[in-house]
């Protein structure tokens, strides 16, 4: 292998070789210059942009699937109302229509409650999921409030992931 192998890989380390002079020695990168009150105004103001979005997507996605919950719903109080009337042209007879309500009565009693529970247990899931999403907003927001306070540069894992 020839030196312009040796070349391409120290210098793809980070190793410098200085002409003249065998010794290597490791390039040294420079120090990030200081945040100035500025830029640490408008990192801060950004961030807390950041997770107001965050914030605001959730709350999308919760009103999306409390209409799909309720468009489900819908559609499964429409059978039985389709079913009631698809028995009473089969069945003209009072008694038989009788007995059928009855009992029409009761499931719809049931279905109201298992929807009201379904809706129930929907929103109680969506409230702990933004309760948790705040708890770990405000634990980022400290953590870079931190960084801040300390003239660094916060974290990248910091910010509101991509697909969340």
């Amino acid at each position: 292998m020839g030196s312009w192998f040796l070349a391409a890989v120290l210098f793809l380390s980070g190793v410098q070789a200085v002409a003249g002079d065998p010794e290597v020695v490791p390039s040294a990168r420079p120090a990030a210059p200081a945040l100035g009150a500025k830029q640490k105004t408008a990192l801060r103001k950004s961030f807390v942009r950041a997770l107001e979005n965050e914030t605001r997507a959730l709350h999308q996605r919760h009103r999306a699937e409390r209409a799909d919950l309720q468009a489900s719903q819908k559609a499964r109080r429409r059978e039985l109302n389709t079913e009631r009337r698809e028995f009473f042209s089969e069945n003209p007879q009072p008694s038989k229509r009788r007995e059928y309500m009855r009992e029409l009565v009761a499931r719809r009693r049931s279905l109201d409650q298992l929807l009201a529970a379904e809706w129930k247990g929907r929103k109680s899931d969506q409230i702990a999921a933004e309760k948790s999403l705040r708890e770990e907003q405000k634990r980022r927001l400290s953590e870079f409030d931190a960084a801040l306070k300390a003239g660094q540069r916060p974290s990248d894992l910091l910010w509101t992931p991509l697909g969340r």
